[in-house]
């Protein structure tokens, strides 16, 4: 994705299990793929395609209950 000049995401969950997209930064790259804790995700471009690989993560998505307070 960085050869093809798109910039990369962190792919997170959040505490309550949201997933979250998070720029990375020039240290998160020079970690290298292989100590990251999350996926990867290249900037979107329509029509243009990327080797792609199964993610690491399971979201679990929770609807609240309709008496369960906000999460906030």
């Amino acid at each position: 994705a960085l050869l093809a000049g798109r910039p990369t995401f962190a792919l997170t969950l959040q505490k309550a299990g949201n997933p979250k997209l998070a720029r990375r930064t020039a240290i998160d790259i020079k970690r290298g793929p292989g100590v990251a804790l999350h996926d990867i995700v290249p900037e979107h471009r329509c029509h243009a395609t990327l080797p792609t690989i199964d993610t690491q993560l399971n979201p679990i998505v929770r609807r609240p209950r309709r008496n369960d307070p906000p999460p906030f």
